[in-house]
């Protein structure tokens, strides 16, 4: 963990992590999930699946219990979330007392962090490289976004190929393959939701994991129906390749396509 950043700040990286055992390998869930009856023959068809999921959430508003190993460090913190794509984010780290401790806010513009003990807010590029100006962690408001709402993809890259895994029951979905930008996702091969994320980087990996799905109710799509969606009780984050960087989000409530406003993802500027 690099030095100088505040506690507020080390607290507001749990948003961004979920504590793992310390081995770096997790493997896919394979309980309780049924094998297809026909395996599908067609890439395509196993991506026009998954991108009606994608279609189906756009926005979630909930509380999350976050576990973080960074380090030596391991914190527990909890936190309301509120995250809408493509890069929008309200993020309030509680004290015991239900206080904010700190609050990061992503928008088109600006990432902001206010730090309750400092009283100061700082104000970023809503970047990957805006986000290292406050934590030590590489992850872009917008993929942390999509992780966040289960919906993780590879954006900009064309799907190269497609495999059924027998061993974790999953199509795997591969994006630039062979390249320093791989990316593949693992889907269960009947709901086609999401039960590995992973990105190859030239001098890293960054994974994020899946785990107990659960049947909500909300409404999707442009038509706002009823629709059953899956949806994950845990999020695990791992990088592989730097520092020590693995952390938890454990969801508490979720409410999916929750309403939004603008004012939720900035911080106000200071008056005058």
């Amino acid at each position: 963990m690099k030095s100088g950043y505040s506690n507020s700040i080390l607290c507001s990286l749990s948003a961004l992590t979920v504590l793992l055992s310390a081995c770096a390998h997790v493997p896919i869930s394979t309980s309780a999930r049924q094998k297809p009856a026909n395996l599908l023959t067609s890439s395509h068809a196993a991506q026009e699946e998954y991108s009606e999921r994608i279609a189906a959430i756009s926005a979630l508003c909930g509380d999350a219990k976050i576990k973080v190993r960074a380090g030596l460090q391991r914190i527990i913190f909890s936190q309301e979330i509120i995250a809408a794509r493509p890069r929008y984010l309200r993020i309030e780290t509680l004290t015991p007392l239900g206080h904010a401790s700190s609050i990061l806010t992503s928008n088109d513009q600006t990432l902001a962090f206010y730090d309750a003990g400092e009283g100061s807010i700082r104000r970023v590029p809503p970047t990957a490289e805006g986000v290292k100006m406050l934590f030590p962690i590489d992850i872009s408001p917008e993929e942390f976004v999509r992780v966040a709402l289960a919906v993780p993809y590879c954006p900009l890259q064309q799907l190269d190929k497609m495999d059924y895994e027998n061993s974790t029951n999953t199509y795997r979905l591969v994006y630039a393959a062979g390249t320093l930008q791989e990316c593949s996702i693992w889907v269960d091969p009947t709901q086609f939701y999401p039960l590995k994320y992973q990105l190859k980087r030239e001098d890293d990996t960054f994974s994020a994991y899946f785990r107990g799905f659960i049947p909500i109710h909300t409404t999707a799509g442009p038509a706002r129906g009823e629709k059953i969606i899956w949806f994950p009780q845990e999020i695990l984050l791992v990088w592989e390749g730097k520092e020590d960087q693995k952390m938890t989000i454990a969801w508490q409530k979720t409410d999916l396509n929750c309403k939004t406003s603008p004012e939720a993802f900035s911080l106000p500027l200071p008056a005058e």
